[in-house]
């Protein structure tokens, strides 16, 4: 069955835009739209033992205009570049101190909030309470970028020494990383930010200002990129022009989904049919099964504190009946979340949800709204009701609340457990960018450090996994699929 769209494949992607940057930037998403759906098509095709020929014909069509669209697009902004650059120089400065960044704060929000930047973990509530809770054996590194008039168009949150929470006593003295990394958390889609319209111009002055303290670090770790990042691309480039090497590892994803009108609507489009049978079913089950079933989500100040630590509890609790150990384990953690919860309740950013079964805390939710999409940043149940699924009932209340206060995205960060891939089916990706000084011997030194450091980690996990299934029963995991 082949589907067509006149309007997105009859166009001629060199033409120019007759809408301007945002007309182009609607139509790329159109297409991408339509390519997604015909992929899919033709999976359900060759499920069914049909051919697929037409539809595969259709992508690659879809797939050339996607292409030449792109290149429209970095047209357009080189000469947005070359406009701005015109009109006066910019004006790059590096920032170390950690009271100058506590003045930063509505600058900084200003610029991320008007940028495309669409992660909480480039706020300044996130950025600066990590800094203050992890940044005391690390130099900070913020690239300020100014325009003439003085106004903050750019800034790449920046620190110099990386801790691996897996290899908490060692410290990447000169690793140039983004600020938020490594120790005990992963936030994703991390970028340099910029004004609308300066995001090749900010990443050049961004890059020209690293590649000169080239000699203050030695490797440049920039973890949780998103893959779809034009200025990835454009470091690369210039990279080149700076004598640095640039590489690119292999692209994480993560899933999400759109929420549409209704929650019914949303049922109807789930990926996997049983759990389109469940989320229909789980309030009821509940009910039946347990005298007192209640949901609640912090309203006020005064209940972050709490709601926080039961997260913690529950989580940890999870793990440890898992036999396995968490990132959360680090003290720290819980000083970090609570200001983040605080700071971030303030602008209303912050959901803390809590399922309470029988009077006793079940499962507990904590997730990000920010810019229109709600970030599920981590869950936990108590062991002894692992059976009733108390996180997936969670996530079946705050997608309904979310549908109701029309939100339009949802995104579960992180690995793309079986679990998250029934809830929705679209794949966001991010990858790590390494630079490096040039030279054959260094980039080779480099690559083999880093295999290793990636590598060791997952065989010592792989190893406690494979000898814990022998001396373990199966244990009930939230991440069942149900």
């Amino acid at each position: 069955m082949e589907r067509t769209s006149a309007s997105v494949l009859d166009a001629d992607p060199t033409s120019p835009e007759p809408g301007g940057a945002d007309a182009l930037g609607d139509r790329l998403e159109a297409l991408r739209d339509e390519q997604k759906q015909v992929c899919h098509d033709i999976g359900a095709a060759k499920r069914r033992g049909e051919s697929a020929d037409d539809l595969i014909e259709q992508n690659r069509l879809i797939s050339q205009q996607i292409d030449a669209l792109v290149e429209q697009e970095h047209v357009a902004q080189e000469a947005e570049h070359d406009k701005t650059a015109a009109a006066g120089p910019l004006t790059v400065s590096i920032e170390s101190s950690s009271d100058a960044f506590r003045d930063l704060r509505e600058e900084w929000d200003e610029l991320l909030l008007s940028s495309d930047c669409d992660s909480p973990f480039l706020t300044w509530e996130w950025l600066y309470t990590w800094w203050e809770v992890y940044g005391g054996d690390k130099e900070l590194y913020l690239v300020l970028v100014r325009s003439p008039d003085g106004k903050l168009v750019g800034a790449a949150p920046l620190m110099i020494g990386y801790r691996d929470f897996r290899q908490p006593k060692r410290l990447h003295r000169r690793t140039l990383a983004f600020l938020g990394t490594g120790e005990c958390l992963g936030p994703n889609y991390l970028k340099f930010i910029a004004a609308p319209d300066r995001e090749a111009e900010v990443t050049g002055s961004v890059l020209d200002r690293v590649a000169e303290d080239a000699g203050r670090w030695d490797i440049a770790l920039l973890r949780h990129v998103p893959c779809e990042w034009h200025a990835g691309h454009v470091l690369a480039k210039l990279a080149a022009h700076q004598r640095l090497c640039v590489h690119v590892g292999p692209a994480e994803p993560c899933v999400w989904g759109t929420l549409p009108a209704s929650f019914d609507e949303y049922i109807r489009a789930v990926p996997a049919e049983r759990r389109r049978s469940y989320l229909r079913n789980q309030d009821k089950r509940l009910r039946n099964r347990f005298g007192r079933v209640s949901y609640s989500t912090c309203e006020t100040m005064e209940w972050v504190v709490a709601y926080v630590q039961t997260l913690i509890e529950l989580h940890l609790a999870r793990f440890a009946r898992k036999g396995e150990q968490s990132a959360w384990e680090d003290p720290d953690v819980y000083t970090l979340m609570t200001c983040v919860a605080q700071r971030f309740h303030e602008r209303g950013w912050v959901c803390l949800d809590k399922l309470t079964l029988d009077g006793e805390p079940a499962g507990a939710l904590m997730g990000f709204l920010f810019k229109g999409t709600y970030f599920l940043l981590q869950s936990g149940l108590l062991p002894r009701f692992a059976h009733a699924h108390p996180t997936h009932a969670l996530y079946r209340y705050r997608i309904e609340r979310l549908i109701d206060g029309g939100v339009e995205r949802f995104d579960f960060l992180g690995a793309p457990h079986g679990y998250k891939k029934q809830y929705f089916r679209g794949r966001r990706y991010v990858t790590t960018l390494t630079v490096f000084s040039d030279g054959h011997r260094d980039a080779f030194k480099a690559g083999w450090r880093l295999a290793a450091q990636n590598a060791a980690p997952a065989l010592r996990e792989w190893t406690k996994r494979l000898l814990r299934a022998r001396r373990l029963p199966v244990l009930m995991s939230e991440e069942v699929d149900v």
